[in-house]
């Protein structure tokens, strides 16, 4: 699977593909490693109700969540599965890869990440949501990795599902998931997230010590639910929309 993914993701056909070793490895760490984490940290910290409640219907129920990540990553995820679709039908292998690999990199270093310890209060609306991901990732890369995703299949142990994975139909889009403006605001979180962390990493101050504030000023309008968010990445207590004063860019950290 490993060598399947590097192959589809080294370049578009028709072109000349140098195997490297290093490569190989870079894909197995990068896409394969990170989906089996994802699983693995499912598996690991499910609800020990969960296994009642897995069913098809279940997953198919999922209905808009209120919760802003859990939101933003749904949306993200029909938005994805629509592009890798379109792009598979027309032949497209090595885009469509890209964006599942895109994909993946925001499911694991943003969705899971600012959802861990959210995940281990075990609600299940949250689990609901988790398991639907990663029961329609599955199937959507089952063409791409066949080995890894029917034995990940197989844990999942969906009830009403299709025995194997490569048994079920291409995941359908959900129009109803679908908010375009949450993913341009999300976008826009990471974007300023990117930004301090530069910041900080210029001024020598590890994530790990809490600063007391972040200002910030845009004429765009963050809701407060993607200030926390901002300010759980980048360990802040406060998160501030505010004008900044021309003394404050001198004396404080600034990025404009």
């Amino acid at each position: 699977d490993a060598l399947r993914w590097y192959f589809f993701t080294i370049n578009p056909p028709g072109e000349n593909k140098k195997f490297s070793e290093k490569g190989l490895a870079d894909s197995l760490r990068r896409f394969i490693f990170t989906y089996w984490n994802i699983f693995n940290f499912w598996q690991t910290y499910r609800p020990k109700n969960l296994p009642k409640k897995l069913n098809k219907k279940f997953l198919e129920k999922l209905k808009k969540p209120k919760d802003v990540l859990n939101l933003w990553i749904v949306s993200r995820w029909q938005e994805s599965k629509e592009k890798t679709f379109n792009l598979m039908n027309k032949f497209l292998v090595h885009q469509a890869a890209m964006e599942m690999e895109n994909f993946l990199d925001d499911f694991s270093r943003w969705y899971l990440r600012r959802a861990r310890k959210k995940l281990q209060k075990q609600k299940i609306n949250d689990w609901q949501v988790f398991s639907y991901l990663l029961g329609e990732l599955t199937k959507t890369l089952a063409p791409f990795i066949p080995f890894l995703t029917e034995k990940i299949w197989q844990k999942l142990s969906i009830d009403q599902e299709k025995e194997s994975v490569h048994l079920t139909d291409f995941p359908k889009v959900r129009k109803d998931l679908l908010d375009k403006k949450i993913i341009e605001k999300m976008a826009e979180i990471r974007k300023i997230a990117k930004y301090v962390l530069f910041l900080r990493q210029k001024a020598g101050i590890k994530i790990k010590q809490p600063l007391a504030w972040l200002k910030i000023e845009t004429k765009k309008k963050i809701g407060p639910e993607f200030l926390k968010l901002l300010g759980e990445e980048v360990n802040v207590k406060r998160v501030l929309l505010a004008k900044i004063s021309e003394k404050e860019k001198k004396e404080l950290l600034y990025f404009d």
